[in-house]
């Protein structure tokens, strides 16, 4: 299953009944920065296919996770 969304910088989507909140920080060209708010249980993982960086999400309430 596959859902495309389309979000303006400062939107918000809740994933999993509000377990995870994951909002659009700003956007560039091709680049976007995102925030995800959740409880340190859920493992959030960026797949790039060259470099994966693994988070536990608790306390992201700033963006912690930059790859360049």
């Amino acid at each position: 299953m596959s859902l495309h969304i389309d979000l303006r910088v400062g939107q918000s989507v809740s994933i999993d009944n509000g377990r995870v909140v994951m909002t659009l920080k700003d956007k560039s060209g091709k680049k976007a920065s995102l925030e995800f708010d959740a409880d340190k249980s859920v493992r959030i993982q960026k797949l790039d296919g060259h470099d994966s960086a693994h988070v536990a999400a608790g306390g992201l309430s700033d963006p912690v996770l930059s790859t360049g």
